[in-house]
């Protein structure tokens, strides 16, 4: 129940205002917990074969305009938020765009905290900006503790955006309301004391089956030296987009590896089969983790273990298990066991 309520106050917002001919609706809110009010929109979601990327997409043909928003993860850049909005209508169009998360957490504070004392959170939440690169950063002023002794948060999480250029940041809750009324909306360079929000706004237009493209990336738990590291990568816009999906494609790469260390890649007359089998084994990884190294067997360890089971069988097989070293496997092991019979 509160994850459902929770879209009322937590999450992505986005806001589309559409300048000139843009029928009789002027604003367009793909997603929004309330449905699009008097537009009919068209929404679907998309899930790759690997399971580790989802898509949100809503079509709004009375705007001639579609938004899809990614989620996908990686070591470089943490969760990456991906959002186009393409021009599917026959005529040019003016945007002005609000786009961001809502409500983002600081690092620090335990879910029991949150489930008992959320309003004192609330008032040790700070964020700051990095001018240098638009990033928000997400702490407590320090940790929440009942005993007078030093209690510094020396982590954050953090929220930046690239490929909105050109508007405001904001934190406050209230750029929101500020955008949809059409005012200006004011950026800030710290909040303190309430709820931290991350919204950036720009100005885009856009020409028919054009469309535009941003990433929004969110980090957790990092230390000054990670911010410093995270904040040099992203400093640099020239690539940055390429970077991001060159990122995320190891990721891919990277999970692809692990399932097939524990046999989850077949290849049948049957894909959607295929798909199944890798999800499955996907999730076993999940639960109990894989090998190590594979099915090498280390030579000692498994001495020792078959010592602890039956001394004549460690005694008998010692030498030759030790004789292979390194090389010792699963299926090295089998021809030992076979031929000591």
């Amino acid at each position: 129940d509160k994850l459902d309520d929770g879209h009322f106050h937590t999450g992505p917002r986005t806001i589309v205002h559409v300048a000139g001919d843009a029928k009789n609706e002027r604003a367009w809110e793909p997603f929004a917990a309330c449905g699009s009010g008097t537009v009919d929109v068209r929404r679907n979601l998309y899930k790759n074969v690997l399971g580790n990327r989802v898509v949100f997409e809503e079509v709004a043909p009375a705007f001639g305009l579609a938004f899809r928003s990614r989620w996908a993860a990686c070591d470089e850049f943490g969760w990456v938020r991906t959002c186009t909005l393409a021009n599917t209508g026959k005529s040019p169009v003016s945007l002005s765009i609000l786009d961001g998360l809502r409500n983002v957490l600081p690092c620090g504070a335990a879910l029991s905290i949150y489930q008992t004392a959320s309003s004192l959170v609330d008032a040790y939440k700070r964020v700051d900006l990095d001018p240098r690169t638009g990033m928000g950063i997400y702490s407590l002023t320090s940790r929440i503790v009942d005993r007078p002794e030093a209690a510094e948060a020396l982590r954050a999480n953090v929220v930046w955006c690239a490929g909105l250029e050109g508007g405001a940041t904001a934190f406050s809750g209230g750029a929101v309301d500020a955008f949809r009324r059409g005012a200006p909306v004011s950026g800030d360079d710290v909040l303190t004391g309430r709820r931290g929000h991350y919204f950036r706004t720009a100005k885009i237009e856009l020409n028919p089956g054009a469309e535009a493209t941003w990433h929004m990336g969110c980090d957790v738990g990092l230390d000054h030296a990670n911010i410093a590291s995270l904040r040099a990568r992203i400093a640099d816009r020239a690539g940055i987009a390429e970077r991001i999906e060159e990122a995320l494609d190891r990721a891919a790469d990277n999970l692809v590896r692990n399932v097939a260390s524990a046999d989850g890649l077949q290849m049948t007359a049957a894909p959607i089969t295929d798909g199944h089998h890798f999800a499955n084994t996907l999730f076993n990884n999940m639960r109990g983790g894989v090998f190590a190294d594979g099915y090498a067997v280390d030579a000692r360890d498994f001495v020792d273990f078959l010592a602890s089971r039956n001394r004549q069988a460690a005694t008998r097989l010692r030498a030759d298990c030790e004789e292979l070293g390194e090389g010792l496997d699963v299926a090295s092991l089998l021809e030992i066991a076979e031929e000591s019979k």
